[in-house]
């Protein structure tokens, strides 16, 4: 199995996707598509089925793949949107909270477990 692939760098936040998921699940609907095409038509050259209810068949197949492929793209667009603007959201508050002198302070207290952590008044409410 392959490594996942950075999408940005540095400093901005880092997704990972698997470049070829895509490709493989293409093959997956041709192949899967492919094999009920031949098996319909073995259906209609054997006498099961006629014309008419092969194009019912494929008329309400076909929009039922396109539209669960199309709402399984929208999904993943939508939650991969939310990851970044979660991790966009996290680098700004890391971002804002180096650039705060006395947070930084507080930070280097509690690396080193100083006592004059207990001087530093607690945030009024």
């Amino acid at each position: 199995m392959t490594q996942p692939q950075p999408v940005t760098s540095d400093p901005q936040p880092v997704l990972y996707h698997h470049p070829r998921g895509r490709i493989y699940r293409t093959i997956i609907i041709v192949i899967v598509v492919a094999v009920i095409a031949v098996l319909a038509v073995d259906a209609v050259n054997a006498g099961v089925l006629r014309i008419g209810d092969l194009a019912t068949l494929f008329g309400f197949g076909i929009p039922l793949v396109l539209g669960s492929i199309g709402g399984n793209e929208a999904l993943r667009q939508n939650r991969d949107r939310n990851i970044q603007m979660r991790a966009e959201f996290f680098f700004a508050l890391r971002r804002r909270l180096k650039e705060n002198h006395e947070f930084e302070k507080i930070g280097r207290l509690c690396e080193n477990d100083d006592f004059e952590l207990q001087k530093i008044p607690e945030p009024k409410q």
